[in-house]
């Protein structure tokens, strides 16, 4: 680091200040001391660092959730937030109904020494886990809490304003007959998009008792069960929302199951816009989540050490119109 402040023409605290990424440093004096690091090649001591700073320089990220797509991008997020400022993104997965599985849990707490916690749904959920983090003193930000929201600092995106788009969308395509594929309901998001897609159904007039709903747990699985339960019978509903993408996918496999044209014969719309939304045919009719950015910025927080301190930071959320939803195939007819 001296090397590099001679050669830079700064002090060492400038470059201390550059490498940990910290505020305040003019954006030409960062683009200098950065290009001398680059130049030079230098590369931190990570041990030397963790001791001098009194920090471990890791950041972990636990997960419990069926979802691929989701733990892909929390993952994608978090760790491009990191490397930007020097740190590592540790992975671990909690199963909340495994004794042995949490007891390893509460081991790696003890081994980690980390600066601070992403935790998303259910895992931000469980009292068991946040006691973990709080009898240790981990700093942690949580990933659309629904247990204690106040208890420690949150991200949030609009998942309730997504559903009121679903349902304004199906509605505005002419459907009356509608169904619902349900998330977890120990899961915020879940309860959000349910509760949005219900409510504005009902301020236009479409009760939550005229709705047909199933139980799904954002599987693929339970999505074809669903699928094949609501389509599997005559007259069955022109519309289906399924409250991830996933959970969609396994409707449109029911649906060619069954020989059942989408959205000619029912039109289907999932949430999250994960990767499968492209891959099915026809591609799917979703809800952009910014589940990176959201990642990203509980890491940001949690390196600036600023966590504690910021309101909860809420992301907006798009209907993305691709090739599954379509006119209600009553007014086609007629």
């Amino acid at each position: 680091m001296m090397d590099v402040a001679e050669a830079a023409g700064v002090s060492l605290k400038t470059v201390s200040r550059v490498i940990n990424g910290q505020p305040h440093v003019r954006p030409q004096v960062v683009e200098k001391v950065q290009e001398t690091v680059r130049r030079l090649g230098f590369v931190p001591n990570a041990a030397a660092r963790s001791l001098a700073a009194a920090k471990s320089f890791m950041i972990g990220a636990f997960f419990e959730n069926p979802s691929p797509y989701y733990i892909a991008s929390l993952q994608a997020g978090a760790m491009a937030a990191c490397r930007g400022a020097g740190y590592h993104l540790v992975i671990e997965e909690v199963a909340l109904s495994d004794p042995a599985k949490f007891a390893q849990f509460q081991s790696t707490l003890r081994t980690l020494r980390l600066d601070g916690a992403i935790l998303s749904p259910p895992v931000c959920d469980s009292a068991a886990i946040l006691d973990c983090f709080e009898a240790r003193g981990i700093p942690v930000v949580r990933l659309s809490p629904f247990a204690e929201p106040d208890r420690f600092p949150a991200v949030y995106s609009r998942d309730d304003d997504g559903a009121e788009q679903v349902a304004r969308h199906l509605l505005n395509l002419g459907h009356r007959s509608i169904a619902y594929v349900a998330g977890p309901p120990n899961h915020m998001a879940a309860v959000l998009r349910r509760n949005g897609f219900l409510g504005e159904l009902s301020r236009h007039g479409i009760a939550p008792s005229l709705v047909e709903e199933i139980q799904g747990d954002f599987s693929f699985k339970s999505g074809f069960d669903a699928g094949v339960a609501l389509l599997g019978k005559e007259p069955h509903v022109t519309a289906i929302f399924a409250a991830n993408d996933d959970m969609a996918a396994g409707v449109a496999a029911a649906a060619a199951r069954l020989g059942i044209k989408i959205p000619e014969e029912v039109s289907l719309i999932g949430f999250d816009d994960s990767p499968v939304a492209t891959l099915v045919w026809p591609p799917l009719t979703t809800i952009r989540q910014p589940i990176a950015e959201m990642s990203a910025a509980a890491a940001r927080m949690l390196m600036a050490g600023s966590a504690a301190a910021e309101p909860p930071s809420t992301f907006d959320v798009e209907l993305v119109d691709r090739k599954s939803t379509g006119l209600n195939r009553e007014l086609v007819r007629s």
